[in-house]
């Protein structure tokens, strides 16, 4: 969409002197499917359709959505439109039969039975609905040939007129009854709009007949002017120009043969040229005043919208629409006195009184409608106007690139009579930057520093001399701040501190300073942009950039203006920003009426926006809505890509609420309309979406929690929009969404009539919950299985090694019985009835706890501590003073330690037997500790040692192995398997780490910690 401004032409008396209005351009480019327009027309839902050589397009405010022959049209060069009450769109296209489009849909001859007896071979036709919900189709091929009564079951066509001598003969239809008043008006406006119309004095007559007529065409072979009859007075347009007549029987006329008179509205007559480049022209018979618009554009027709907006149809240029609360720019093209177009500054001095300046320091006043250049010149054509203050009462002060001027008393001189030139006589004050007036005092920063004028008859004081000053601001505490390349300082420390140094987004050049409330300021800055800071008794105690918190950052700041409602307005190089109480950021540029989006400067009054821009001045209408909200909100399309392909759905025609989204859909796009023409498509649109569960099939595990989190907030998700659609990426959430849209126009007007729908993104059925149940299930039942299994097994296993260890047991038993009373004998010869007695009971002692060690696998430490010493007892009673033994425990071996049972009863009965000393006495020790989560046992003899041991068989010829150490080896590999205590037996001759010691050391070890008790 462009903005186009044109020049309005001016005649009879009736004056637009200094004012263009901002012409909504839309054309191809904006998505119209053709250049060359027929007609328009508004329907019932509030969309304005429009008929083109190359298709239908029905229009939003900001979007087209093109018919054409693969949607049903007929033909795409689409002649005429009417919508009739049952909200049916009857379309006239070029050489086919009359067609309607309902609810999304094309009826025509082929699908349509009461439009297949239709056989109207002309190129255009005219529709009309009377009171019995007919429709009536006029086909036209030399004025009206006949008329086709079209009703929800049947089609009738009857001829309508028939030349006959002395004139033509108007016939009546059977069916019709008369022609009525309303008939009457539809024949005279369709016809009037087609043709001129015969004699004069036939027409009075007939007007005089017919008194209820606005309009009366009296169809004749003979051609020239047409009747326009209003009360008692009658106006006269020609066919070879237009005449109007007023009430004090003057005519004026308009020169043109191939005008068409196109809109009655308000007492004007609107005339288009569609053979000619003459534009538009507007007819009030009223005031005398005949006014041009679109100069040298090829008109179609004229359209007018419930809103007051209205539409220029072209045959070349494609649409033009002017709102009812247009954009007005004052430009050099339309504003005589203007020197530059380059407006930089502005001051409101009143609602009639306004001044502003340009770039070459020219000042010009606004008074009763036009704008007058002031006759004082600032002898530079370079000396900009930075800035109009007020100065007291009527008087204002102007800062200028190099002078300071003011008027004062109605008399315009430099201010204070002092020449800011350089001069020797005076101190040189330098190029002015920016001016504040306060409680008497005038404060005028430049490039040399801060002057103050609280006299004005006295030269002004300077501070912070030589130091640039670029802005000056009060505070709410009435506390001066002031600006320059180093950032912000205050007048309260005399400029001591640089509040930059100590927050740096007050740090670098200064632009502008403003007011923003209690203990607040706005400050602009060169690197940070827009800055809030918190002041108290001139001190900054927080500084926030703007940029860091706006939805969109605002830069390249020229100028503040705070208007009398709060709000915050902003001058950019990219339009004008306003921050305030409506919702999000207002935001206007060239789509609003800007002639540039270089704005100098801004100011506000009441509804009114003037924008100083460097292209005019433009005066905007800000509350183009009335506040009344009477416009629908929209959810008019969704699209998304689907299997690489994009799918686009039209929903206005959507009865149904819910919309469902097939699996795989992404990018996602739901668009969204507000139906209010005269804002141009800008709107913020309220996104309200609440999750719903999705139908139990579709759940997913997100879906449910996101509905379970709800339940305790009870909140719905708000955004606000600011472009016409809700992208939701590549990226889609699955779920069920209901929506609820609220158009709100720029002015904060809320749309009356927000829409709501429901969208069912569907996940795939591999998302759903019951998949991943199914999936969880499937998965505890393999476990459950394997388990089971693998419990089995270990079972298995368990019971085959402890059956082996039984065996083993079973094998260790009698072998050490058997050893034991084979030791018996020796208490025999010679006999020791004593030593014998105190044997056996210990051995029976011991027996009785193998017994009992033979059913466990595990015994307190202790017990198996008890067992081995008891046993160590019995050889001793065996050997006497030939053996010693000795048993240490050291004390970091918790108490109730499990030790394996009958584990070292084979290393110390190998000991006593095979480690006995060849001379003396023979010695075994035991030693138990825990070293490093493992217990320890060492045993140590003072025996012959295993390699002289091995010898001494070898030489014997004795091949057998221990059988207690082999059952041992087995017990310990048995328990390893069932129990993975890292059981290991080790061995080693002492004579092989000393020559001259001899023994077997026996190291057994295992980790406690692995026993499960």
């Amino acid at each position: 969409m462009k903005n186009i401004f044109l020049t309005v032409a001016v005649f009879m008396g009736f004056s637009l002197q200094g004012q263009t209005p901002a012409y909504l351009h839309y054309s191809v480019e904006d998505g119209l499917p053709s250049t060359m327009v027929y007609c328009a027309v508004q329907d019932q839902r509030g969309f304005i359709w429009f008929g083109t050589n190359n298709g239908l397009a029905r229009f939003d405010g900001s979007r087209f959505k093109t018919y054409d022959k693969e949607d049903g049209l007929p033909d795409p060069e689409v002649l005429k439109l009417y919508e009739d009450r049952q909200g049916r769109l009857w379309i006239s296209c070029f050489q086919q039969n009359p067609c309607f489009l309902k609810d999304g849909v094309f009826h025509t001859s082929d699908n349509d039975s009461s439009l297949a007896q239709l056989d109207i071979k002309e190129k255009l036709h005219h529709f009309f609905e009377p009171a019995d919900e007919s429709i009536w189709i006029l086909g036209r091929k030399n004025y009206f040939d006949e008329i086709c009564v079209v009703t929800q079951s049947e089609s009738t066509c009857h001829p309508f007129a028939k030349s006959a001598q002395g004139g033509t003969k108007h016939i009546v239809p059977p069916k019709l009854k008369e022609i009525t008043p309303e008939v009457v008006d539809f024949l005279n406006n369709e016809y009037l709009q087609l043709y001129s119309t015969p004699n004069f004095n036939s027409a009075e007559k007939q007007a005089k007949k017919y008194p209820y007529s606005k309009f009366w065409p009296l169809v004749s072979d003979t051609l020239s002017t047409s009747l326009i009859y209003q009360g008692n007075n009658f106006k006269k347009v020609s066919f070879h120009y237009l005449s109007v007549i007023n009430e004090e029987n003057k005519t004026f006329e308009i020169p043109n043969a191939d005008n068409t008179v196109n809109l009655i509205d308000n007492g004007n007559i609107w005339l288009t040229y569609p053979q000619s480049n003459d534009g538009i022209y507007k007819v009030n018979y009223a005031t005398n005043a005949i006014t041009n618009y679109l100069g040298g554009k090829q008109t179609s027709r004229i359209c007018k919208d419930r809103e007051n907006n209205f539409w220029f149809l072209t045959l070349n240029e494609g649409i033009y629409s002017l709102p009812e609360k247009h954009t007005t720019i004052y430009d050099k093209s339309n504003t005589p006195s203007f020197i530059s177009d380059n407006i930089t500054a502005i001051l409101l001095i009143n609602e009639k009184d306004k001044l502003i300046g340009d770039a070459t320091g020219n000042i010009y006043k606004y008074k009763n409608g036009t704008w007058a250049l002031y006759e004082y010149k600032t002898n530079s054509e370079k000396n900009r106007i930075r800035h109009i203050i007020p100065y007291s009462n009527k008087d204002w002060l102007a800062v200028t690139d190099n002078i300071l001027f003011a008027e004062i008393d109605g008399k315009i001189q430099p201010f204070n009579g002092i020449n800011l030139q350089r001069d020797p006589k005076d101190r040189w004050i330098g190029s002015p930057k920016y001016a504040l007036v306060n409680d008497g005092n005038t404060y005028l920063g430049s490039m040399t520093g801060l002057n103050i004028w609280s006299d004005p008859e006295k030269k002004p004081l300077m501070l912070n001399a030589f130091n640039r000053v670029s802005a000056v601001g009060v505070d709410s505490e009435n506390n001066i701040w002031i600006g320059g390349n180093d950032g912000l300082l205050s007048l309260k420390d005399s400029f001591q501190i640089q509040w930059g140094e100590q927050f740096g987004q007050l740090a670098g050049r200064i632009i502008d300073i403003k007011p923003a409330g209690p203990n607040q300021l706005w400050v602009v800055t060169a690197e940070n942009d827009l800055v809030r800071a918190r002041v108290k008794d001139g001190k900054v105690t927080a500084a926030l950039a703007m940029n860091d918190t706006l939805p969109i950052p605002i830069k390249n700041i020229k100028h503040l203006h705070k208007s009398s409602d709060g709000t915050l307005w902003i001058s950019t190089n990219t339009g004008v920003f306003g921050l305030g109480g409506q919702p999000g950021i207002l935001h206007f540029d060239a789509t609003d009426g800007l002639p540039s989006d270089d704005v100098n400067a801004v100011a506000v009054e009441n509804d009114t926006l003037w924008a100083a821009t460097t292209a005019g001045l433009a005066k905007i209408q800000l509350n183009r809505t009335g506040g009344k909200g009477d416009f629908s909100t929209y959810i008019s399309a969704v699209s998304y890509e689907l299997n690489k392909a994009n799918v686009h759905e039209d929903l206005v025609y959507r009865k149904q609420g819910k919309v469902v989204i097939p699996q795989g859909a992404s990018r996602i796009d739901i668009q969204l309309s507000g139906l209010h023409y005269g804002s141009a498509g800008n709107f913020v649109f309220e996104y309200i979406e609440e999750e719903q569960l999705l139908p139990l099939q579709w759940v997913t595990w997100s879906n449910l929690s996101s509905n379970l989190a709800k339940l305790f907030s009870g909140k719905a998700d708000t955004t606000l929009l600011r472009k016409g659609n809700r992208y939701f990426g590549a990226h889609v959430p699955k779920g069920n969404f209901r929506t609820t849209v609220t158009a709100i126009a720029k002015d904060g007007t809320r749309s009356l009539y927000p829409d709501t729908r429901t969208f069912t993104i569907l996940p795939y059925w591999y998302e759903t919950i019951w998949f991943s149940l199914f999936i969880i299930g499937f998965s505890a039942y393999a476990v459950w299985l394997f388990l089971r299994q693998y419990t089995r097994a270990k079972r298995f296993q368990r019971a085959a090694s402890e059956l082996q260890l039984a065996a083993i047991k079973a094998q260790v038993n009698p072998h050490f019985v058997g050893n034991s009373i084979n030791a018996i004998q020796q208490f025999f010869y010679p006999p020791d009835p004593g030593a014998a007695s105190r044997y056996i009971a210990t051995f029976t002692s011991l027996l009785r706890q193998t017994m009992h060690l033979s059913e466990v696998p595990f015994v307190p430490f202790e017990e198996e501590l008890s067992f081995i010493t008891d046993y160590l007892k019995m050889v001793k009673l065996r050997f006497g003073e030939r053996f010693e033994y000795q048993v240490v425990e050291k004390d970091n071996i918790p108490k109730g330690t499990l030790f394996p049972a009958m584990i070292l009863q084979p290393i110390l009965e190998n000991a006593t037997i095979h480690g006995f000393a060849p001379e003396g006495t023979s010695r075994l020790s035991s030693t138990f500790e825990l070293r490093e989560g493992k217990l320890v046992c060492t045993i140590t003899d003072n025996g012959v040692g295993i390699e002289k041991s091995k010898k001494i068989k070898k030489n014997q010829n004795r091949k057998r192995v221990s059988r207690g150490i082999q059952l041992l080896q087995d017990k310990i590999n048995v328990m390893n398997k069932m129990y993975g205590l890292d059981l290991r037996i080790g061995y080693l001759d002492l004579s092989s780490i000393n020559k001259n010691r001899s023994g077997t050391q026996v190291t057994l070890s295992y980790t406690p910690g692995k026993i499960a008790t």
